[in-house]
């Protein structure tokens, strides 16, 4: 009997034990260096439009949008340090669509959860400069795609659109700073400037790819992405051969 209570205690203990521990914390990661552009200020204008009408964002109060993603990514690596011309990042689309896929009928779909949706994002943006050293442009994109399994909690949706959007981010960075190199060198200057920012531990995340036939498992943190309100100013004058008009977000500038 001694031996049966002192067990049940060391569970009793144990079980305490598991509910007092602290998530983990957030660690923080150091940015690679800034890429300092020879104009006087970078700007960012979203032509991406209206989201279509089975866009998750219409029933899901997901953010950052994919939109927002990308002016944070802007303000983390780009730098003005120039005394004129301007750099514009346009965003041509940050879409997000979702897509019903058939799931089977029949005695064993009844203790199987089946993949039943489908998250689509996609990314298509534009980097203009001009300025002292001439006009230089470069284009990336990134697409990703990530299956849910039937019936989704709120939860499991949120989770498959932050492991969407880290992967979509991912990818559009890696692009864009390897056409920045590619087709600007005119324009970068050789003074980077760092910076460092904090994000959520990593949890296991899904394997994602253009066609994903396996469960998800998203993480649970959201998204690091800075979504503060910025001022949006009249866009200054247009680069010589852009088209782009309107509203721009200024995002760095006022010379060295």
């Amino acid at each position: 009997m001694k031996k049966l209570t002192a067990a049940f205690g060391m569970m009793l203990a144990l079980t305490a034990c598991s509910y007092e521990q602290a998530p983990p914390l957030p660690v923080s990661h150091v940015l690679p260096p800034k890429i300092a552009l020879n104009v006087r200020a970078v700007n960012l204008a979203d032509r991406s439009g209206i989201q279509p009408p089975n866009s998750p964002y219409s029933t899901n109060h997901f953010t950052p949008t994919i939109a927002e993603a990308i002016k944070q990514w802007a303000g983390d690596r780009l730098q003005a340090v120039g005394q004129n011309g301007q750099a514009i990042i346009v965003i041509k689309d940050a879409s997000l669509t979702a897509q019903p896929l058939a799931v089977k009928d029949g005695f064993d779909s009844w203790f199987t959860r089946q993949q039943g949706l489908k998250y689509m994002g996609h990314a298509d943006v534009s980097i203009e400069a001009s300025g002292s050293t001439g006009f230089a442009v470069t284009d990336a994109s990134a697409s990703r795609v990530l299956t849910l399994p039937e019936n989704p909690t709120a939860m499991e949706k949120q989770d498959a659109y932050y492991t969407m959007l880290n992967g979509l981010m991912k990818d559009l960075g890696e692009n864009l700073d390897s056409g920045i190199q590619a087709h600007m060198g005119n324009f970068i200057t050789t003074a980077p400037i760092y910076g460092s920012t904090a994000v959520p531990t990593a949890a296991p995340r899904a394997s994602v790819q253009s066609t994903v036939d396996q469960d998800v498992t998203a993480p649970e943190a959201p998204s690091s992405f800075d979504t503060s309100p910025s001022t949006i100013e009249a866009a200054p004058a247009p680069a010589p051969a852009s088209s782009h008009q309107g509203v721009v977000i200024p995002l760095s500038g006022g010379g060295r």
